[in-house]
């Protein structure tokens, strides 16, 4: 899990696949749970905005972000 700056830091997260490769090789997961505090000026009832990489598992975006919030 890692906390970003911002909404937008969040929004401009990217795949680098590499660096998933070496994460891999160093830990028992390769996904990677990217979350932020901040508030979007367009969705008022949520505290906490996130995004979950796990390209290695063969999507490299979870798109309802489920498996980072179960």
């Amino acid at each position: 899990m890692v906390e970003v700056r911002d909404c937008d830091a969040l929004a401009k997260a990217s795949v680098h696949l590499p660096g998933f490769k070496a994460l891999e090789a160093e830990s028992p997961t390769s996904d990677i749970h990217l979350y932020t505090y901040a508030k979007k000026e367009h969705v008022r009832d949520a505290d906490i905005h996130v995004r979950m990489f796990s390209p290695l598992d063969g999507a490299s975006e979870d798109p309802a972000t489920g498996s980072s919030n179960g």
